[in-house]
């Protein structure tokens, strides 16, 4: 989030004009986008439970900066949010745990190329 930006018009408004079937596209892509930043937020908290690796945290810090913007992004547009939610969070804590018992980096290198 660039605070230099937070007052912006383009950053801080909803556009009057946006027609029935753009409006529907948008949700649909804010909840793809919004359960795809819940999991990786997940898997690295999860990862930091079993590994001792300081890229991590800022990893996980990264994604949660994700999710605030969507979730922002959700309420600008009044856009539902995800009812995938819960298997989100679900598939993230199992693969976080996956993961860290994989290695250090199987986490990172799960959500950062996938």
């Amino acid at each position: 989030l660039d605070s230099a930006n937070a007052h912006d018009p383009g950053v801080t408004t909803t556009s009057q004009d946006i027609i029935p079937d753009e409006q529907e596209a948008l949700g649909t892509a804010l909840r793809v986008d919004q359960a795809g930043e819940i999991m990786p937020q997940i898997i690295f908290t999860r990862d930091k439970s079993y590994l001792n690796f300081p890229m991590l945290q800022k990893c996980e810090d990264q994604e949660k900066r994700h999710l605030i913007v969507m979730n922002r992004l959700q309420i600008q547009y009044l856009v539902r949010s995800t009812i995938l939610f819960d298997v989100a969070k679900a598939a993230g804590y199992s693969l976080g745990v996956v993961t860290a018992l994989l290695g250090k980096e199987a986490g990172t290198e799960a959500i950062e190329t996938v």
